[in-house]
C-alpha cells in the first residue's frame, strides 16, 4: 500500500489496517508487526477473524507488549484461536494486572477458570473467588463493572454478586449507576432471577431495599 511508506503517524497506519485488513498480504502485515510501533500492533490485536498460520509467532510476539490493551486482545484471541496453547499463554500472563480496573488480571482469572486442567482444585476456587470479589463495594467502579461484565457472560451471578449489583444502582456516578440498573431491568425480566432477587430483599437495607423492591413490583 502506497499510503504505508508515505507517512510515519501512527494513528494512520493504525487507520489503515483497521479498514484495509481484509485486503492486505500476510507480508504486509509481518512488516507492520515489526514496525514496533504500539498503536499499529494495537490495531493488530484487535483484528477479527483467524489467525493466519505464517502469523502465528507475530501475534505471540503481542504478549510481549507494554499497551494493556495490546496485551489484553492478544490474550483473549490467542486463547480463543490456539486451544493447544492455552496453558502457556496463560502462564506467560499470569501476575500481570493491567490498568485500574484490573483488565488483564480480570481477563486472566476467567480464562484460567475456564481452562480445563490448568489449575488444581483449590487453586480453581480461590482464582473463582478472587473474581467473583470484584463487584463488591470496597473496589472502585471501575473494576467491579468489568468484573460484573465478565462473570455474566460466562457464569450466573452468585448472591453476593446480585447484593453488589443492587448496591452499584446507588453508586453516586450516574454512568456505573445507569449501567447497574440496566443488568438489574434485565435480571428481573427472567422470572428464575426475580425471584432470586426477591429471595434477597429482606437482607438489605435503605435505599438498596427501597430500590430492589419498587424494581421488582413494577408492572
Amino acid at each position: 500500500m502506497k499510503y504505508w511508506g508515505s507517512t510515519t503517524s501512527s494513528e494512520f497506519r493504525k487507520r489503515l489496517i483497521l479498514q484495509y485488513h481484509r485486503s492486505l498480504s500476510t507480508e504486509f502485515l509481518k512488516n507492520a508487526f515489526n514496525s514496533n510501533d504500539f498503536k499499529v500492533r494495537q490495531a493488530l490485536s484487535s483484528l477479527p477473524g483467524p489467525i493466519p498460520e505464517d502469523l502465528i509467532e507475530d501475534y505471540e510476539s503481542l504478549l510481549n507488549d507494554k499497551s494493556y490493551i495490546t496485551l489484553e486482545n492478544a490474550l483473549f484471541k490467542l486463547w480463543i484461536l490456539r486451544p493447544g496453547q492455552r496453558k502457556a499463554y496463560l502462564d506467560k500472563c499470569r501476575g500481570i494486572t493491567g490498568f485500574s480496573n484490573k483488565n488483564i488480571r480480570q481477563l486472566w482469572l476467567l480464562l484460567a477458570i475456564l481452562t480445563r486442567d490448568y489449575l488444581h482444585a483449590e487453586e480453581l476456587e480461590e482464582y473463582r473467588k478472587e473474581l467473583f470479589s470484584y463487584t463488591a463495594e470496597q473496589f472502585p467502579m471501575e473494576v467491579r463493572q468489568l468484573a460484573f461484565q465478565l462473570i455474566r457472560e460466562v457464569f450466573p451471578y452468585e448472591d453476593r454478586n446480585l447484593k453488589d449489583l443492587v448496591n452499584a444502582t446507588r453508586h453516586p456516578a450516574w454512568q456505573f449507576r445507569q449501567f447497574a440498573r440496566t443488568i438489574l431491568k434485565d435480571l428481573i425480566s427472567d422470572e428464575v432471577q426475580k425471584e432470586r432477587l426477591r429471595s434477597l430483599l429482606n437482607q438489605l437495607k435503605g435505599n438498596e431495599y427501597e430500590y430492589l423492591s419498587n424494581e421488582l413490583n413494577r408492572e
